[in-house]
C-alpha cells in the first residue's frame, strides 16, 4: 500500500460487534480488487458492546485500517472526525455501513473524470416505501428547503469539502444532508448515483431533524 491511499472511506459504527468483522473483511477483499488504493476509517461511537475492541483487533490485524473512539456522541460527529483524519484524494462516508463497493468505485470514477466535487447517492425507487420517500422529502423540503440524501453515501474531493464538513454541526443521521447542503451553497458540483439497500430513517424523527438542520444552517 502507497504512503498515501487515493480513498479514504469513513464508517461509523456503533452496537456493530456482531458484523463488523465480517464487514470489513468483506470490504477489504474486495477492495482489493480496485483500481485505487484505500484506507478504511472505523469511527465508533458510544457502543454498549465489544464493537470497540472489534474495531481495534481489525485495525492491528490490517494496516489499512484505522479505528478510534469518540464516546457517547453523534455519527455526524464521528464522521468529520474521521473526514479531519482521511489521507485519501477522495473520501466515502457510508453511514449506514453498506460497504457498498459498487458506490465506492463509480463515484471515484465520478470524481476523476467528470470533474465532479461530491458524489451523492441516492435510494433505488421502492414501490412499497415510495410513499414514505415522499414524506421523507417533502418533511426536508419545507424544513430546509432542500431533498435529503436519504442512502447516507457520499463521496467527495477531501481538499475542498473536509473545510465544509468541518462547519456541520447537526447531531445526527443527517450529516450527509447538511454536507450535501453546504456544498450546494458553495456552489460545488454535485453528482447522484442511484444505490440499493439504503434504508430511510423514521419518519417521526424527521421534522426535528429537519428543524435542527435548518437551524444548523442559519448558523
Amino acid at each position: 500500500m502507497t504512503d498515501l491511499p487515493e480513498v479514504s472511506i469513513v464508517l461509523p459504527v456503533h452496537d456493530a460487534e456482531a458484523r463488523l468483522e465480517a464487514l470489513v473483511v468483506g470490504l477489504r477483499g474486495r477492495l482489493l480488487e480496485a483500481d485505487f488504493e484505500a484506507e478504511l476509517f472505523l469511527a465508533e461511537h458510544g457502543s454498549t458492546d465489544r464493537t470497540a475492541r472489534v474495531a481495534g483487533q481489525l485495525s492491528a490485524q490490517f494496516p489499512e485500517v484505522h479505528s478510534f473512539c469518540v464516546g457517547p456522541v453523534s455519527p455526524g460527529m464521528a464522521q468529520r472526525r474521521a473526514i479531519a483524519a482521511a489521507r485519501g484524494r477522495y473520501v466515502v462516508c457510508d453511514a449506514v455501513g453498506l460497504g457498498d463497493v459498487d458506490f465506492i468505485g463509480r463515484a471515484v470514477d465520478r470524481l476523476r473524470l467528470d470533474g465532479s466535487d461530491v458524489v451523492v447517492g441516492r435510494a433505488q425507487p421502492n414501490p412499497a416505501t415510495e410513499p414514505m420517500d415522499r414524506v421523507y422529502q417533502q418533511l426536508f423540503r419545507w424544513g430546509v428547503g432542500f431533498e435529503a440524501a436519504p442512502s447516507g453515501l457520499i463521496a467527495f474531493r477531501r481538499a475542498i469539502v473536509a473545510p465544509i464538513a468541518e462547519r456541520c454541526a447537526t447531531d445526527s443521521d443527517v450529516f450527509a444532508t447538511e454536507l450535501l447542503i453546504r456544498c450546494q451553497r458553495q456552489g460545488l458540483r454535485v453528482d447522484t448515483l442511484t444505490v440499493r439497500g439504503a434504508d430511510l430513517a423514521s419518519p417521526l424523527r424527521l421534522l426535528g431533524e429537519a428543524m435542527q438542520l435548518r437551524r444548523a444552517l442559519d448558523r
